[in-house]
């Protein structure tokens, strides 16, 4: 049953709770804010999340801040995590554009990110030769640069790095043309340049974060927004965050299909990191959320009448699959593109065992009491 009473208790607890930002303020064509009505205490997560907020506001500047401050150093990260995302989601179709962006125009708790650059800052530099190996590549090359050199073959038009397509191309209408091997064929047209190659940073006392860290801190964002998308269709949910939901705004067509493009286009930064195992880890996730969310399904449809050890365990798979899932296997993936496991030896296996750990700890902590705190909220 706690899992249908927690589901009940969200669409409720929308309407009259605001959960801190890890966010700092930031200008945006659309508000979102919603106010309580009443005061009461606070759950000790909020307490902590609002601590985690006062940390990352930037302090004044008559005061020195401290090199070995984790949070003082994520401050600047988290603020450039919006503007990345709108980077990576635009598209040449204006419904799907709008869309796929909708959620991430309010400013939420940005846990799972938050959790990999995290990860990043504390393990950088654990690996040894390995992370100078990995800090090497990961400046040598550009996380928006294709893999595919053949022009005409992704297609993949990206309005917001790109500019608009041109106008009165016939790249369609034309047939695709093989060139014959025997002849040398004409150049592919170049491909606009998306951003400039970051120089390697000199030795400083400031925790380093990698160019492919810090963009799988936003494709983890893409792929938890598109689960929010998904969910919001299956659950009929006419509010998210305490706003109008993308369904009950766009339609359930438009919103599953935005959900799609966001998996899509975070599929395509996930290849650009250059590490096969970080695919298979976030490749894994997604068919996580999916065999999850048909647990929720069932359990919703067929609810146990009385606690047993077989229904614990089913919703402990479930908020496994749904929620820690992401956390754990993103954490993973931040400490192999920091050069743990493979030439990182015992050490970083090890390390990489450590992350995932306390990803799978964190989620599924995180989402327990959550349904614990709305069920109680909801019997009250």
């Amino acid at each position: 049953m706690l899992p249908r009473f927690a589901r009940a208790a969200t669409r409720a607890q929308a309407k009259r709770r605001t959960l801190p930002s890890l966010l700092p303020s930031l200008p945006s064509s659309r508000t979102f804010s919603s106010t309580s009505s009443t005061s009461k205490p606070q759950s000790a997560w909020a307490e902590a999340t609002e601590s985690a907020h006062s940390v990352l506001t930037p302090p004044p500047s008559s005061l020195p801040t401290s090199a070995y401050d984790p949070l003082g150093a994520i401050y600047e990260e988290i603020g450039n995590l919006r503007s990345s995302l709108f980077n990576m989601l635009g598209s040449s179709h204006p419904s799907l554009d709008t869309v796929a962006k909708y959620y991430f125009q309010a400013e939420g708790k940005h846990l799972r990110p938050l959790l990999v650059l995290l990860i990043s800052q504390a393990t950088n530099g654990l690996a040894g030769k390995a992370w100078e190996d990995a800090r090497h590549e990961a400046y040598g090359r550009n996380v928006d640069d294709a893999l595919t050199s053949r022009g005409g073959v992704l297609n993949d038009w990206n309005p917001e790095s790109m500019g608009p397509e041109p106008v009165g191309a016939m790249t369609f209408a034309d047939p695709f043309r093989i060139p014959d091997p025997s002849t040398k064929s004409s150049p592919p047209p170049p491909t606009p340049v998306l951003t400039h190659l970051q120089p390697l940073p000199t030795n400083s006392d400031t925790p380093e974060i990698l160019p492919t860290q810090r963009r799988l801190a936003s494709i983890t964002e893409m792929i938890h927004v598109a689960s929010l998308l998904h969910d919001d269709v299956i659950d009929d949910s006419s509010l998210r965050r305490g706003e109008p939901s993308a369904p009950s705004t766009f339609g359930n067509k438009l919103s599953i299909l935005s959900g799609d493009f966001l998996l899509g286009r975070a599929s395509v930064s996930l290849a650009r990191l250059g590490s096969s195992e970080v695919v298979e880890l976030l490749a894994t996730v997604i068919a996580n959320l999916v065999e999850g969310e048909v647990l929720q399904l069932r359990a919703t449809s067929e609810p146990e009448r009385e606690p047993t050890q077989k229904g614990f365990e089913e919703y402990m798979r479930k908020t496994y699959l749904k929620t820690a899932s992401l956390m754990a296997k993103s954490a993973r993936a931040a400490v192999i593109l920091g050069g743990c496991g493979g030439k990182g030896g015992e050490a970083g296996e090890w390390v990489k065992d450590v992350a995932y750990g306390y990803g799978r700890n964190l989620g599924i902590a995180f989402q327990v009491r959550r349904h614990g705190l709305l069920c109680l909220e909801n019997h009250h």
